[in-house]
């Protein structure tokens, strides 16, 4: 019942998108998590681009291979074996994963210490999608 109850919002604005009063795109950003930054990285990273996605599982409109950052998922990468970004950098790139998404607060409180050299390739509603390839 509770989680019935928890997507109640959705479902009231489910007969906007159906009748077109509101666009699908509009309906999937309000409700998804990561929704823009993972459709944004389906357009500008190559087809077969790793991507890391930190705390977050909800990765079905992401199309490109997916690795997670936590021990309850498969293909782990746990963020909290690494000291600092720099160790964390070295080791997702021997793994050949370049890009990273992740709500904004949580890439800053997985791994202690600055970025260190990034480029963000794009943020949008609290998430962003940052490049460690080549810096």
């Amino acid at each position: 019942l509770f989680g019935a109850a928890t997507h109640l919002p959705a479902v009231e604005r489910a007969p906007a998108v159906v009748l077109g009063l509101e666009s699908r795109e509009r309906f999937l950003a309000s409700q998804t998590m990561g929704y823009r930054v993972f459709q944004r990285a389906n357009e500008i990273l190559p087809q077969g681009e790793k991507v890391l996605v930190i705390e977050v599982t909800e990765t079905y409109y992401l199309h490109r291979p997916v690795q997670w950052s936590k021990a309850l998922f498969q293909s782990v990468i746990r963020m909290s074996d690494f000291p600092d970004w720099g160790s964390a950098v070295t080791r997702l790139r021997a793994l050949g994963i370049h890009t990273v998404a992740a709500k904004k607060e949580d890439l800053f409180s997985v791994v202690p210490g600055p970025l260190g050299k990034h480029r963000i390739l794009f943020e949008a509603d609290g998430w962003v999608l940052v490049d460690f390839r080549g810096v």
